[in-house]
């Protein structure tokens, strides 16, 4: 694998640290929720587990659920109670036509 030498960002910081201080400041204005220190060992840990898919692909899944636990919308969760609600409004609205039906 080939390695960039030049540092392609500043000249007075390495490649390395150039990107992570740019996904830092991506991902602080982007989740304003999370702290600095959560935002850092993120960030530190996807450069520690980079070469190892496996582990990379967790610490992403590990990332979103702890975004999802903090956000303020967790409206998939209560899709299924939505359906049954729906379905039973549904229900009584057809059992009140039938009775009026019937009556008439």
């Amino acid at each position: 694998m080939g390695m960039i030498i030049e540092n392609l960002f500043d000249a007075n910081m390495s490649n390395k640290n150039s990107v992570m201080n740019f996904i830092l400041n991506l991902l602080k204005n982007a989740y304003s929720q999370l702290n600095h220190i959560q935002i850092e060992t993120f960030c530190i840990a996807l450069f520690n587990k980079c070469y190892n898919f496996h582990e990379f692909k967790y610490l992403i899944r590990d990332f979103l659920v702890m975004l999802k636990s903090f956000s303020g919308t967790n409206e998939e969760l209560f899709e299924e109670e939505k359906k049954v609600k729906f379905k039973l409004l549904n229900l009584k609205y057809f059992i009140y036509i039938f009775i009026f039906y019937r009556r008439n």
